[in-house]
């Protein structure tokens, strides 16, 4: 009485409900011989970087140190104190009073003056 239907997708005219257990092992299998495989790899990366960070610079690099490219500025190690500099010669030019060109009657005034007398002559 029991009437087996043909497994063939073909025959049925849809695919079969069951998935294929086989096939799902093997897929998991591997995918973790593929996760153990790069895990291995990379503990070996780590180990061999690890062996090379001995916090002494190498001979190589310091007997052949890389020159920086063209065009690009140097580094100064003065740097620091020449801004300061710059900044307080900047400061004084906004705050102070003083002659640009005395002969021919140029004067410089503070900022915050030059400021309250172009809001006095808006009024």
């Amino acid at each position: 009485m029991a009437n087996k239907q043909p497994e063939d997708p073909e025959v049925v005219g849809h695919e079969p409900v069951e998935a294929d257990a086989r096939s799902i092992w093997i897929g998991l299998g591997g995918i973790f011989a593929i996760l153990f495989i790069a895990m291995i790899v990379i503990a070996g990366l780590v180990a061999l970087f690890a062996s090379y960070r001995s916090g002494q610079p190498t001979k190589t690099a310091v007997e052949n140190p890389i020159e920086p490219p063209p065009g690009t500025p140097e580094l100064d190690a003065n740097q620091n104190m020449q801004l300061r500099v710059l900044r307080t010669r900047e400061r004084k030019l906004l705050t102070e009073y003083g002659w640009v060109d005395q002969q021919a009657g140029l004067a410089r005034i503070p900022i915050e003056r030059a400021m309250q007398i172009s809001a006095q002559g808006k009024q």
